[in-house]
């Protein structure tokens, strides 16, 4: 994430958090995916984990939660919500051991990075990953890569975007040595949306 998308979302974080307090029926459903692969009372990552929405609901389907975020101010909204623990990372380079995490959630995060660093954090992911471990990667299907105006606020902001088709995520998780084991795409909110689901291969 750039220091620009970053300092959009600090100052956007109560309103982001007020706009999107519930996940969506079609979010729920690629949770209730995640679950299906991951034991209860694992160890999870939430990377890029915004207001921590998801992190509070699968804290309550009984998972532990790590969560992290680049943006101080979504973090302090994650606090209200949540007593697991939070931290401020980049997720180009995750202050993690190797493989601690039996899943990775990472919704609608990835793509605030430009694609020539989105080879180096899915690496990142699979070294956190325990061998055999699940990542769910939700990115937004499009072309290109900009800066946009955010829409949660008058003041003025950007944030950054990289959209990609499906061959072309499928490929770079292959290259970082995940193994593709379902896709999705749905349509929500006038977005068209790739959910994965990947397997390290350890």
């Amino acid at each position: 994430m750039s220091d620009i998308t970053r300092a959009t979302y600090d100052k956007i974080a109560p309103a982001f958090a007020e706009v999107n307090t519930r996940m969506s029926e079609n979010l729920l459903v690629a949770a209730q995916k995640f679950l299906d692969y991951i034991p209860k009372n694992s160890l999870c990552l939430d990377l890029g984990c915004g207001t921590g929405r998801d992190s509070a609901w699968f804290e309550q389907h009984q998972l532990k939660m790590i969560s992290v975020d680049f943006s101080m101010g979504m973090l302090a909204q994650a606090r209200k919500i949540t007593t697991r623990p939070l931290a401020q990372m980049d997720m180009r380079q995750l202050g993690f051991e190797k493989q601690v995490f039996a899943g990775i959630w990472c919704n609608a995060a990835l793509l605030h990075l430009p694609k020539a660093e989105a080879p180096q954090v899915l690496d990142e992911m699979r070294r956190i990953l325990c061998q055999s471990g699940i990542l769910n990667l939700s990115m937004q299907k499009g072309t290109g890569e900009q800066f946009e105006a955010n829409p949660y606020v008058s003041e003025q902001g950007q944030r950054f975007f990289a959209r990609y088709d499906l061959p072309e995520i499928t490929k770079m998780l292959e290259t970082s040595d995940f193994v593709i084991r379902e896709t999705l795409e749905i349509t929500y909110n006038q977005r068209t949306w790739l959910r994965l689901i990947a397997q390290s291969k350890g």
